[in-house]
């Protein structure tokens, strides 16, 4: 399964190119200064954590570079760092900054494996390649696995319950789940495939609001 957005957050910057190609004014959306707040620090804390989980350990690195396509991100350039366990090569998180200005911060991703190198959480804070006043998105998966299934839940910093998933087999059928913010509703998530795959997949980003 592939991981919305977590995996792949350049599809994002894609998106947002995209539509601000057509509305010049993305640049001058309102801000909620609360959620500016919030969501810095939320940020400030997926670095930390992905400085925490490198600390005494043997890592590969591995390095790309590019340029964001679309026409307002022409002439953003970008480094982008992957780091996995050496040993067992597991994706362990991801920073992509400025190229020529490394200071800059435009994604940051971390990856939390269980004993059984199975994904159980990852968080990710994704900020505009010219504006550092706050992410654009923030990004927490809670994940749960099952024989044959594999569930997760995403909110952002906000608590925002923003979009679940599910993949997999149950009772012999095969199940695929993909429910965007405004389409978890009680009619949506009635059926016993639904109840299955979520059955145990917490419903809040509870303490995970604050990356752990």
């Amino acid at each position: 399964m592939q991981v919305r957005l977590i995996a792949t957050a350049a599809a994002l910057f894609l998106t947002v190119f995209s539509a601000g190609a057509a509305n010049p004014q993305i640049k001058q959306m309102e801000v909620d200064e609360g959620q500016v707040i919030s969501w810095n620090r939320f940020a400030a804390k997926v670095y930390d954590l992905h400085k925490q989980r490198l600390a005494g350990r043997e890592v590969r690195r591995t390095e790309v570079t590019g340029e964001y396509g679309g026409t307002m991100a022409k002439g953003y350039f970008y480094k982008e760092t992957s780091y996995h366990d050496a040993r067992s090569g597991l994706l362990l998180s991801r920073v992509r900054v400025d190229r020529d200005k490394p200071g800059i911060l435009h994604i940051v991703e971390v990856f939390l494996h269980d004993e059984q190198d199975r994904l159980i959480r990852d968080f990710a804070a994704i900020y505009l390649p010219w504006s550092q006043n706050a992410p654009l998105r923030t990004l927490i998966n809670v994940h749960r696995h099952k024989p044959g299934l594999h569930a997760y839940r995403q909110f952002d910093a906000s608590g925002n319950r923003i979009y679940e998933q599910c993949q997999g087999t149950a009772s012999g059928a095969q199940v695929e789940i993909s429910l965007e913010q405004q389409e978890i509703n009680p009619r949506s998530t009635a059926s016993d495939a639904y109840r299955t795959c979520f059955a145990g997949v917490q419903e809040t980003a509870g303490i995970y609001l604050s990356p752990q």
